[in-house]
């Protein structure tokens, strides 16, 4: 993803995608923030295996290995960053972050921020992304802890950041975060609130098919001769079982 670089990354990902026939490239006109990257990647992804990190090589590629060892016993396996190389004032926002969404949202992620996660596809078909800024994230893990899926923390490295600059620590980008947080809160109430009445138009439909049941003496005694038929066929198993045990001692020497 070239999210409206101003320098050469769009030329550079065009030579890399000419050279590998497996690089596929996408270009914003302009920048428009990390979260609308991130949905426009989502969205063109074409296999089951959908895995996301910067470029900013601050990590190291080679890991997503142990990711990948968790994929078949998890939705979602994200990384946690085992000593953070930020400045200290970046180092405070992010665990001031991790503590407030814990708090406000129920989320219960190490490390919310991390660039280095891998997602099974399916979870973005009940996943939906409206965040465009930092807040993505946020946003992703808030409905997935609503959804119920599973998810495994694993170890990565991180590393100085080298090249460009952050603008994690701009106070512009923190008040929009603040306004973001509050918009996937009211949208977490939604979620939950909806989930809740499926589950009682499932409890009461439940409900309702065995009081028909009950209630109906035909279907009540299809339901007794549909019993007295397995059970005449668990017998007939049984003493077949039982005949063929009978004459396993003929056959030895």
């Amino acid at each position: 993803m070239n999210d409206g670089s101003k320098d050469s990354t769009g030329e550079i990902c065009d030579r890399l995608a000419e050279e590998f026939s497996d690089v596929r490239v996408v270009h914003h006109p302009r920048n428009r923030g990390y979260g609308a990257a991130l949905k426009s990647g989502i969205k063109l992804a074409r296999h089951d295996l959908i895995f996301f990190t910067d470029a900013d090589r601050q990590f190291d590629l080679n890991e997503v290995a142990a990711l990948l060892e968790q994929t078949d016993a998890y939705d979602i396996v994200a990384g946690y960053r085992a000593r953070r190389q930020d400045p200290p004032h970046r180092l405070l926002f992010g665990r001031a972050w991790n503590i407030l969404v814990r708090l406000v949202l129920g989320i219960k992620i190490r490390d919310i921020n991390c660039a280095f996660k891998l997602f099974n596809r399916h979870v973005f078909d009940r996943v939906q992304i409206n965040s465009v800024g930092a807040m993505v994230n946020t946003e992703i893990f808030a409905q997935v802890s609503r959804f119920g899926m599973t998810v495994k923390e694993v170890r990565v490295s991180h590393f100085p950041r080298r090249h460009g600059k952050s603008t994690g620590g701009n106070p512009a980008v923190i008040i929009k975060a603040f306004r973001e947080l509050i918009k996937i809160r009211r949208k977490c109430y939604t979620i939950t609130a909806v989930i809740r009445r499926v589950r009682e138009l499932q409890a009461t439909r439940e409900s309702c098919d065995q009081s028909i049941v009950a209630e109906d003496p035909v279907v009540e005694e299809n339901i007794s001769i549909g019993e007295q038929l397995s059970s005449s066929k668990s017998n007939s198993s049984v003493t077949v079982s039982n005949l063929s045990h009978q004459k396993a001692p003929d056959d030895d020497p």
